[in-house]
């Protein structure tokens, strides 16, 4: 059946690199597109900065609601979606870029004074280019899915997925069927580190076919390259950065004037600086569409790049200054906010635990060695802005005292069977050996 299926190509046209940063680019001021808004919550860009850009530019699409229902359904937050609903919607002429329309750059976004910050006597300065590119998720199991219809108006569908709950309402829209009518079972998954939360066309196209073939049931899996190639990634980000601090360690200003891709849609922009609130910076962002699969989650989205071009930024001026890089980073701890008084903690407890003080000796000193292989330590910091969700069970106390529980959730492989069942065991003073926990199935809560 899905030789059968006539496959029409439409050339791409974003023949451009991320490897440079974009020359002679004007800051983007069109409405914000429906790929626009799918990359931001891809990337999972803080909520007050999708709400800032809706309410400045509008939107190029209609609030309909059955649009806010689908954005509930992915996880989308209520002020979001009450930004999007409340928006100005403006039509997507395309005047407003100016420039090669692959080209998606921010209007630069500035904290105190870095100008005067930067001029300051005896401070010192670094600057330097940092970043990572793009990668592919590299799921052993690949995308896709076995779909069946069990009867002329329900669909079962087995695939790999780390979204069992979201699957059907993602999927009721495009058959035209309601989500209460689609079933959705996984008992486990080759891997998806955040690739993995939609059920994509191929699930779609699969489903279809089933129905065309009487409801027999339709695998299809994504080969090996086609998952590489359109499966999703983690987007690249670089960044041109110049940061300064006093001679006592103390940092005053930050810049930096960054770009990267997420496949077609651009890629959202990581939370740069990474962790640190630098009182005195200026921040500018061009996003870079070109042919590559569509920007994804990856465990913590943007987090990694942004710590990346952070630390190390920071990393060569605490070189520049002469200072140990843990001691650096814990003179700057109050910069961080709230998670001040846990990278406190943490950090002596790190560094004794590598044994820093041991391990860790200056640049300058290292290059002096005459050893062929060189080693050395390094530090950074990381957060993470996700949370815990709401969610429910069914549990089922049986008379003779063992314990049943029905959950709609999924294991990616981090141990969901076995801390659901802990906290159950804990919660209710059992053994785990008398819990029975069943998850992977959406007739369950």
């Amino acid at each position: 059946a899905v030789r059968a299926v006539k496959v029409e190509y439409q050339p791409m046209e974003f023949l451009v690199s991320d490897a440079e940063p974009p020359k002679g680019v004007e800051v983007s001021t069109g409405p914000v597109s429906g790929s626009d808004l799918e990359d931001m919550l891809t990337n999972q860009v803080p909520d007050r900065e999708v709400i800032a850009r809706i309410q400045r530019d509008g939107i190029a699409f209609p609030p309909s609601p059955e649009l806010l229902k689908e954005l509930e359904g992915y996880g989308v937050s209520e002020p979001v979606r009450n930004a999007i609903a409340n928006a100005q919607v403006k039509p997507a002429t395309g005047a407003e870029s100016k420039g090669p329309k692959w080209y998606k750059k921010t209007a630069a976004q500035t904290q105190g004074d870095p100008d005067a910050a930067f001029t300051q006597p005896d401070i010192v300065v670094s600057e330097g280019v940092y970043g990572i590119p793009v990668i592919t998720h590299c799921c052993l199991e690949s995308h896709g899915a076995v779909t069946q219809w069990t009867s002329p108006d329900e669909l079962l569908v087995h695939i790999s997925t780390q979204n069992v709950s979201g699957i059907p309402g993602q999927m009721a829209e495009p058959l035209n069927m309601p989500a209460s009518k689609i079933r959705v079972v996984q008992q486990h998954i080759g891997g998806g580190f955040g690739s993995k939360f939609a059920p994509d066309r191929w699930t779609v196209v699969a489903a279809e076919l089933s129905k065309m073939a009487g409801g027999k049931p339709v695998k299809m899996m994504l080969l090996r390259d086609a998952e590489l190639k359109v499966a999703g990634a983690r987007p690249s980000a670089y960044a041109r950065v110049k940061v300064a601090a006093k001679k006592d360690g103390t940092i005053v200003a930050w810049q930096h004037d960054g770009w990267g891709t997420g496949g077609p849609g651009g890629g959202g922009q990581p939370p740069i600086p990474y962790v640190f609130d630098i009182p005195n910076r200026r921040t500018q962002y061009t996003g870079i569409s070109n042919n590559i699969g569509p920007s994804r989650a990856w465990r913590a989205p943007n987090h990694p790049q942004a710590c990346l071009i952070t630390l190390a930024a920071l990393d060569d001026l605490a070189d520049k200054l002469g200072i140990d890089p843990v001691e650096f980073l814990t003179r700057n701890l109050e910069l961080t906010g709230p998670r001040e008084r846990f990278y406190r903690d943490e950090l002596p407890i790190a560094s004794d635990l590598v044994g820093w003080k041991k391990l860790w000796r200056p640049r300058a000193e290292n290059a002096r060695s005459t050893d062929t292989i060189k080693r050395g330590v390094g530090v950074s910091l990381h957060t993470w802005g996700g949370r815990g969700h709401e969610s429910n069970c069914d549990l089922t106390i049986h008379p003779d005292g063992a314990v049943e529980i029905k959950m709609g959730s999924q294991d990616l492989g981090t141990g969901t069977r076995t801390i659901i069942t802990m906290v159950a065991a804990d919660t209710l003073g059992i053994p785990m050996s008398q819990i029975n926990l069943l998850i992977g199935d959406t007739l369950y809560p």
